[in-house]
């Protein structure tokens, strides 16, 4: 049996291949040998690895539907059938004895505590942040996975990750901060606070008593549409905070505001000449969607619209960008013996068929030539 995980999985994929007339996949191993125990535990680790359901049957040892292992004896061979039936009797218990061993998650978290304590006695302190990985462990993200099912310092948990200094202060801070965490009322009435003291709103990242108050004032504007929602009539009451959420909203509507085509196309001249490049799809310009509004004209020209191109192409960033995309448009309108004669034509002044990222008389000639390869059959019509 391979041990590579990536033809075990082809090995099923082949199995689970779509068939009107088939209705399941069974997937046999043959078990004889002392030494397939191995190979047998190493398969049912990797499926379980990709099927949450075998990966319950792994982990609880449960032999039925998914994972099944059968007794079966040579019923010819009456002489040795009692020896034979003791020796699979013996290599069924070892196989299910042994079934999710590697997978039990006690001996994973154990593993991956060792490795975040090692870390963090290294590095003098526990990962910051989810990203954090040593030899090829993800201990960041293992830390602030295991940090929620931490109620209190009594949890038998929290008695495991204490044993390292570095890892217990971690989990210190996350349980006060647990404990100190503000409700919506009790938010805006440090909001209001930190407005009438200072005769402003909180600027971008400060704190107010160790609170990160203009975060949390930032992700609740974010939710104001109008000056008609409850968000924005409770932080209203504060004349500060109204103040600052009346010009959000004056700024947020003028992103609004629709623009004429001529608008459109003025702008677009004033960022090319601006830029010396076309927008991208997502670019904003002076409080609009210029990047869109440009993909979505531009596709219009595309299928045909002469007169926009004609007004857009006075731009000289545009007009090669147009063109570019026209031409390349025009290629692959191309039908079968013009991209023959051009291929003929290539080989002929070059002594050699183009590669694949060869580009012949603006015309993706190597590309089109491979697609012609990936279809083509010895004898074929195309072949000949």
């Amino acid at each position: 049996m391979p041990s590579s995980k990536t033809t075990l999985i082809q090995i099923i994929g082949r199995a689970l291949r779509l068939h009107p007339d088939k209705k399941i996949a069974n997937i046999i191993l043959p078990y004889s040998l002392e030494s397939d125990q191995s190979s047998i535990n190493n398969f049912l680790k990797i499926m379980a690895r990709n099927d949450s359901r075998i990966k319950k049957s792994y982990e609880y040892k449960i032999l039925s539907g998914y994972i099944s292992l059968d007794k079966i004896n040579d019923s010819s061979d009456n002489e040795n059938n009692n020896e034979s039936n003791s020796d699979v009797e013996f290599k069924y218990e070892m196989v299910y004895n042994n079934m999710g061993v590697l997978q039990n998650h006690h001996k994973m978290f154990n593993y991956k505590k060792d490795l975040l304590f090692e870390y963090s006695n290294n590095n003098k302190k526990a990962p910051t942040n989810r990203k954090i990985i040593y030899k090829n462990v993800n201990i960041g993200r293992f830390l602030e996975n295991e940090k929620p099912k931490i109620i209190d310092t009594n949890t038998e948990l929290y008695k495991i990750f204490a044993s390292n200094e570095y890892v217990k202060l971690s989990i210190d801070k996350y349980l006060d901060a647990k404990e100190n965490k503000l409700t919506r009322d009790e938010w805006i009435e440090l909001f209001f606070e930190y407005c009438d003291n200072n005769k402003r709103v909180p600027p971008s990242r400060s704190t107010y008593k160790n609170k990160a108050l203009a975060k949390w004032y930032n992700h609740d504007k974010d939710k104001i549409k109008n000056n008609k929602c409850e968000e924005y009539k409770k932080l209203s009451e504060n004349k500060y905070a109204k103040m600052d959420l009346d010009n959000y909203l004056d700024k947020k509507n003028k992103k609004l505001k629709k623009l004429t085509e001529k608008e459109w196309t003025k702008l677009l001249f004033q960022f090319c000449n601006e830029y010396k490049i076309i927008p991208k799809s997502l670019k904003q310009y002076k409080d609009h969607n210029l990047g869109q509004w440009y993909m979505s004209t531009r596709s219009k020209i595309i299928k045909g619209n002469i007169n926009m191109y004609t007004s857009l192409s006075r731009n000289k960033y545009v007009k090669y960008n147009l063109d570019n995309l026209l031409r390349n448009k025009t290629a692959n309108n191309a039908n079968m013996e013009e991209w023959i004669k051009l291929l003929f034509e290539y080989c002929d002044e070059f002594k050699q068929s183009p590669m694949y990222n060869t580009i012949y008389k603006n015309y993706r000639l190597g590309e089109w030539l491979n697609r012609q390869k990936n279809k083509m059959t010895k004898g074929c019509k195309t072949y000949n």
